[in-house]
């Protein structure tokens, strides 16, 4: 799904019908893809350094944060778990500045 014009308008409205995050199911699993847009742009203009993600029972942001991952050169960042295709919860993205 991380494939193509990756970042560009078309791109982003392809997502946004999908829905996020993006899931993938294999088996009782899910392959599950969190996406943030980084509105300010790509890694030239844009001050965020960094994203954190916080997946309720997922992750714990005290003792091992999960980064997500920068698109060189797009306003993507992206971050993938492989999670019971039963799970619920909550998430929310940290961007660092």
């Amino acid at each position: 799904m991380l494939q193509g014009d990756v970042g560009n308008t078309t791109w982003w409205s392809e997502i946004s019908a999908m829905g996020t995050p993006l899931l993938e199911r294999s088996g009782n699993n899910c392959h599950v893809t969190f996406l943030w847009r980084d509105l300010d742009g790509d890694e030239k203009t844009s001050s965020t350094h960094t994203i954190y993600i916080e997946v309720n029972c997922l992750t714990d942001p005290h003792t091992h944060p999960q980064k997500l991952t920068r698109i060189s050169g797009t306003d993507v960042w992206y971050w993938q778990v492989l999670i019971p295709s039963d799970w619920h919860g909550t998430y929310f993205f940290i961007p660092i500045r």
